[in-house]
Parts: structure tokens; C-alpha cells; sequence
């Protein structure tokens, strides 16, 4: 449902005064049915739930008990090879996702148990490491991806071809239909920053746009490309293009959405009747 903006009103929120659109249907603000001590906007941080032995700050979704496929069971490879670890320099919280046998990848579902999955108008953020300096480095994170499929948009920082790209439906350089040549570097935490237009904002519906930042927080590359394959598709995976080489993942999360001048930390807009957006894990 597109969403009628009339102008501004301010509100107290948690930090201070803040700019939100209001107009003359009800304002409401999502409300999570997960806990309310999960980040807001989450996707996955790989962490413990609340109440599970060893869970810090952030809390995430995950048992104690459970392994990477429990919640990522569509898989292509040898996505058993995946695994939580605990590395010092993990970005948020204390737990990372990491591969370092067989090239393989994981995708999760709506339903499968993540607290969000991306859709066209989000725009999203992903960590990824490449740890080793092997020959097919190549850390991978997917979306748009169609029910227990392993297909979907591959974002790409390709350190061992100093190659960004965006494949579809693939891996392999083959598949990829936008891609920039540049210096990429290896063993840091990447954030790629994907925008997944609707026709809201400053791009035309179905363009994808996929930035590259290094650790410091600057931009590296910026990449596009106009395709609809997937565009009513939602699920979310990682992946590693390079047999034996290690590669880490450490979180991904909403950060706003197109055409939209508020992030999602303090997301308050109008509705024009029922809001259908990500049901699974969000409520009015």
C-alpha cells in the first residue's frame, strides 16, 4: 500500500525530538511480536535469544541447541560446513556465521524462524568477511530469493577478482548482470548496502542498487541494475563462492526504506488502510 504524506508534526521518542510525517489517518508504529530487547530492524546477528545460556546485548533469535540450517534449511553445496563462532573482532554482539570447507550457501524462508525478511522498498544492510586470501574468495549475501530455493540476488565482494558484482540466480561471474572492477579488501568486515526500489523513491520500480563500504565506513562502489525476476520473492541467505576458503557473516538489518526520509529505528508513518509489509514479524 503506498503510504499519503501531509506534512510534518514532531514527537517525543526514546533520544529526543523528531521529525515524523502526519497526516489525517491514524499514526501507528510497528510493533515487534518478538522481544522487544531484539534490534530494532533485525534480520539476523546470529546471536542467543533472551534467556539462553551465554546470551549477551544484542539478543538475537537463535537456541542454544540449534545449528545454522535449522533456520537457513534451503541450501545448495555443502552449506553442513556452516557454523557459529566467536572471533574477537565480531561487529555486533559475540557470535559470526563462518564457512571454511566447500563452497556452498544457505537460505532462509519467511517462516523459517528469522525476525525479518527483506522486500521490494527496504533498504538493508549485511557484514561479510572475507577471511582467507584464497583464489575464489568470494563472500556472498542473497535476497529476493523464491520458497526453499537457493536462487535469488547475489550481492558479491569478490576479493580474490577485485570485482563487485550482482548476480542472478548464481554465483559464477557468468550471472552477473551489474559489476564494477576495483581493489577489495580481504580479511576486514565489508558492509554492503542494498536498495531494493518499489517506484517510491529516486529510482524506478524494480531498480536494485548495491554499495560497498571497507571497515572505516567508506564507500568503495556503487552498482545497479533494473530487474524484476524476484521481485515479489523474500528470502534471505550467505554464501561462500570459494571451496576451502573461509569466509564470515556477522549480521544484516533493515535501515530504512525508499522514498522515505526516516530510519527505521524511529519509524513512524501513515496508513491508508491495512499494512500488509512482513506480517510474519510485525504487527500495528
Amino acid at each position: 500500500h503506498r503510504r499519503r504524506w501531509h506534512g510534518m508534526a514532531r514527537r517525543h521518542l526514546r533520544g529526543g525530538l523528531r521529525m515524523i510525517p502526519i497526516g489525517s489517518a491514524r499514526v501507528s508504529r510497528r510493533r515487534r511480536r518478538v522481544d522487544d530487547a531484539i534490534p530494532d530492524g533485525l534480520v539476523d546477528n546470529f546471536e542467543l535469544a533472551q534467556g539462553e545460556s551465554g546470551a549477551g546485548e544484542p539478543y538475537g533469535v537463535w537456541l542454544e541447541n540449534e545449528d545454522p540450517t535449522d533456520r537457513y534449511p534451503h541450501e545448495n553445496g555443502q552449506s553442513g560446513t556452516y557454523e557459529f563462532i566467536t572471533p574477537p573482532d565480531a561487529v555486533e554482539g559475540d557470535r559470526v556465521l563462518m564457512n571454511n570447507t566447500d563452497s556452498g550457501l544457505i537460505v532462509s524462508s519467511p517462516g523459517d524462524g528469522l525476525n525479518y525478511y527483506p522486500e521490494k522498498g527496504d533498504i538493508f544492510e549485511a557484514r561479510l568477511n572475507s577471511f582467507d586470501t584464497g583464489s575464489f574468495n568470494n563472500p556472498q549475501f542473497i535476497f529476493g530469493s523464491p520458497a526453499s530455493s537457493d536462487r535469488g540476488y547475489y550481492i558479491i565482494p569478490n576479493t580474490a577478482q577485485s570485482e563487485f558484482r550482482i548476480s542472478l540466480d548464481g554465483d559464477g561471474g557468468s550471472d552477473a548482470i551489474a559489476s564494477d572492477s576495483l581493489s577489495i579488501p580481504n580479511g576486514e568486515w565489508l558492509r554492503i548496502e542494498v536498495e531494493w526500489h518499489d517506484g517510491r523513491g529516486s529510482e524506478s520500480d524494480n531498480e536494485i542498487v548495491a554499495r560497498l563500504f571497507d571497515e572505516s565506513g567508506t564507500q568503495l562502489s556503487s552498482i545497479s541494475v533494473n530487474d524484476s525476476t524476484h521481485e515479489n520473492e523474500r528470502g534471505v541467505g550467505w554464501g561462500n563462492g570459494g571451496p576451502g576458503d573461509e569466509v564470515r557473516f556477522d549480521n544484516a538489518k533493515l535501515i530504512g526504506h525508499v522514498g522515505s526520509s526516516y530510519t527505521y529505528e524511529s519509524e513512524m508513518y501513515e496508513l491508508d488502510g491495512s499494512d500488509t509489509r512482513n506480517t510474519d514479524s510485525f504487527q500495528e
